[in-house]
């Protein structure tokens, strides 16, 4: 069973990606990330 994270979008459009994903990607504070969406999946990687 695959264990997934939910966080809700805030007013402004921002998601929060939680600590353990972060540490997970290697996405430190102030790193640059690349956004894409394909599809209909939003894409989130280390620039």
């Amino acid at each position: 069973m695959v264990k997934t994270e939910q966080r809700k979008v805030d007013q402004l459009g921002r998601v929060m990606l939680p600590f353990k994903l972060r540490k997970k990607a290697g996405i430190e504070k102030l790193d640059l990330l690349e956004i894409d969406v394909k599809n209909k999946q939003i894409v989130i990687k280390k620039a």
